[in-house]
């Protein structure tokens, strides 16, 4: 079943454009973020591209050796993000993301 939030934030002093430069824009904070989060060791973001990207990270298997080794499973599951981003006429924006769990690693 999928996931959803809906997160609103207001930043005092800080424009919907500083935080989507600084959050959103650049790949290093969505690499810091799975690297800390999700335990990722390899983590890549596409450019921004008709307002999306792809994010792709691997999340480690949080289970017991025997259990892998039981149904044949390693040590990674790479997941695939698309981002989506829909800027308001408000100096606003919204973030949507769709994830997809890919291959067993």
């Amino acid at each position: 079943m999928p996931k959803q939030a809906d997160i609103r934030l207001l930043v005092p002093n800080c424009s919907a454009q500083l935080f989507w430069d600084t959050v959103y824009e650049r790949p290093e904070a969505t690499e810091r973020y799975h690297k800390s989060f999700n335990a990722s060791t390899s983590t890549t973001v596409s450019p921004w591209s008709s307002c999306q990207r792809t994010v792709n990270f691997t999340m480690p298997l949080r289970m017991p050796e025997f259990a892998k080794k039981l149904v044949g499973l390693s040590d990674g599951v790479a997941v695939r993000e698309v981002q989506r981003v829909l800027w308001t006429g408000q100096g606003a924006f919204s973030v949507s993301s769709e994830t997809a769990v890919g291959n067993i690693t």
